[in-house]
């Protein structure tokens, strides 16, 4: 191509598929028979760097574990024995299952949508971003609950909201202009009907009505929340913020400024960041750091007491947890692939 190619054109990627099917014939290319991992190394100025291939995001449904990896989408058990997998364009970096589809944020790629059957996946809707927004896009996902709207960030200071009542023709609703947008904005599950984002300005909420339409506020003298860590949905009413290093119990139902009195929990000289996931079931709680590959795991039964269970450093990007019901942890490090963590829930 020229050089001044634009390379996230339509013709640049049907020119590096006609050239992979070219090699496969060739046999540059052959798919193993058995499971493997693979290593790559770049160099560039004179600096290599080694990787594998990443998982960044888990959900579960119908005891079967979906992950989102840099290759596509991998269907396990819960002994990681891999079911299926399913081969995307792009790197999948957040995916939430709804009504039995899931939605996924794929980088450049956009948002692509699939019917679950058995371990087989069917794409049922996509929205790929125009061409301007293709740089930094489409890294987190959030999913109201009928499934019609989708919200996925855009640019590095930008939101895009969806329609996808339509599934053969996905639209933006709006774009939410809200900030600089880091790398999990969007907290993790529902709070009733409504969906909150941070960013520097603070907190804003989505709120997803009966009727099929939606209202979109900047929160007041929530400013302080956005800049140490995420959130996590407890139940219908409460939320657990992660922020002045330690967390902080939010009372939705009385306004979300409103904190519940003594319901503030730090640990010493424990440094608590980064974003959380809770089971709503068991109660337990893990917060992931991938800056430093931190891992905590909590105990939150009891939110004006939360026990700290565990916490632990590794060799890797610690990214956001999925918590199964029977205590299994299950935490997507990247290029060093899922850690395993299993709590005793009688303890």
């Amino acid at each position: 191509f020229a050089p001044d190619q634009d390379m996230y054109a339509p013709e640049v990627y049907e020119a590096a598929r006609q050239r992979l099917e070219e090699q496969e014939q060739a046999g540059v290319y052959v798919k193993e028979e058995q499971p493997v991992y693979y290593l790559y190394e770049l160099t560039m100025d004179g600096r290599s760097q080694t990787g594998l291939v990443a998982c960044a995001s888990i959900d579960e449904y119908e005891n079967k574990l979906y992950i989102g990896t840099s290759k596509g989408i991998q269907i396990c058990d819960k002994d990681m024995n891999e079911l299926a997998f399913f081969e995307t364009k792009a790197a999948v970096r957040d995916l939430r299952i709804v009504n039995g589809k899931v939605y996924t944020a794929q980088e450049i790629d956009g948002v692509h949508i699939y019917n679950i059957d058995e371990t087989r996946l069917t794409e049922v809707g996509h929205y790929i971003p125009s061409e301007k927004n293709r740089i930094n896009t489409c890294y987190q996902i959030g999913v109201s609950p009928d499934g019609k709207y989708i919200i996925t960030t855009g640019r590095l200071n930008m939101m895009m909201l969806l329609d996808a009542s339509d599934m053969d023709n996905i639209v933006v609703a709006e774009y939410l202009k809200c900030g600089a947008v880091y790398y999990r904005n969007i907290i993790d599950d529902l709070v009733a009907n409504k969906l909150y984002i941070t960013h520097p300005a603070g907190v804003s909420e989505i709120i997803f009505n009966d009727d099929g339409s939606y209202e979109y506020n900047e929160l007041p003298n929530s400013t302080y929340f956005y800049s140490s860590g995420g959130f996590a949905a407890y139940d219908d009413q409460t939320i657990f913020a992660i922020c002045n290093s330690g967390i902080q119990v939010l009372d939705v139902a009385n306004g979300f400024g409103n904190v519940q009195e003594g319901a503030f929990n730090s640990y010493d000289s424990l440094r608590l960041k980064g974003s959380p996931a809770i089971n709503k079931s068991n109660k337990l709680m893990c917060v992931s750091f991938p800056a430093k590959g931190q891992i905590t795991i909590l105990n939150a039964k009891d939110p004006k007491k939360i026990q700290l269970l565990a916490n632990l450093y590794i060799k890797g990007n610690a990214d956001n947890a999925y918590i199964s019901d029977d205590g299994i942890v299950f935490v997507p490090c990247r290029y060093e692939g899922v850690l395993k963590i299993t709590v005793n829930l009688d303890e």
